[in-house]
């Protein structure tokens, strides 16, 4: 398992819509079978962990993850880097 994993599935999140599409539609095994797909492997601390360290975070994405959301993996779009990590912040892995 790798921080950095989690880091680089945030930076592939901000440019590529087809895959944060999968990753909607995605249950956790099929969201981890993705990232492995991708050569890549985190837990979701980890990518709790990436997230906050993404400086471009607002306030609404940390909420988000320090309330624990449960919701989908994904559940905004990747139209920008703060996009990206907010997408991520909904992580229920």
């Amino acid at each position: 398992m790798s921080l950095d994993h989690a880091k680089k599935m945030l930076e592939k999140l901000k440019t590529d819509k087809k895959l944060v599409e999968k990753i909607k539609a995605a249950d956790d095994a099929g969201k981890k079978k993705i990232a492995a797909g991708l050569g890549l492997s985190f837990t979701g601390d980890e990518m709790k962990k990436a997230i906050k360290s993404n400086s471009e975070l607002s306030d609404e994405n940390l909420a988000t993850v320090a309330g624990g959301s449960s919701a989908p993996w994904v559940s905004v779009g990747a139209g920008s880097a703060a996009g990206a990590a907010g997408a991520a912040a909904a992580c229920g892995w």
